[in-house]
């Protein structure tokens, strides 16, 4: 075997060992309808009793309705996010959301019109039929547990 074949063949070696860690890896299915499982939750204040969350993909833009039931009575809201690591507009008065992928978690950054941070939520599969999402906010940490519908 000559020098410039067993070079190449442990170039190509070495280029595969390094660059397949950073390829990108196959992003969950979040979409879908998710029924909240309130005794496997932690919640930082003023918990549901009950929620549902839907998730619909349209291109790199996801449309979100969250529905809870509450103690002192229901709260929904719907809003998009455009997972592009660009921060968006979402609903009146809510302020802008940056989405992005983080690996196999899903992340969005809100912030208020002044733009200072509210609150970071990262959905992260667990596998094909539960979710966690983690709701980071300045007076505390909810980590919700979602199982698919």
């Amino acid at each position: 075997m000559s020098v410039f074949r067993w070079l190449t063949g442990f170039s190509a070696a070495v280029l595969v060992f390094v660059c397949a860690p950073h390829l990108r890896a196959e992003r969950p299915d979040l979409s879908g309808t998710w029924v909240l499982d309130t005794s496997a939750s932690a919640f930082s204040a003023n918990p549901p009793t009950g929620g549902t969350l839907t998730i619909r993909k349209q291109g790199k833009t996801l449309h979100i309705a969250e529905a809870f039931t509450m103690p002192n009575g229901d709260k929904s809201r719907e809003y998009d996010w455009k997972v592009d690591d660009t921060f968006h507009p979402v609903g009146a008065g809510e302020g802008e959301v940056l989405a992005k992928w983080d690996h196999d978690s899903l992340v969005g950054q809100r912030r208020t019109g002044d733009g200072q941070n509210m609150e970071t939520v990262r959905m992260t599969a667990r596998d094909a039929n539960s979710m966690t999402e983690t709701v980071v906010r300045p007076d505390g940490q909810s980590a919700l547990v979602w199982r698919r519908q």
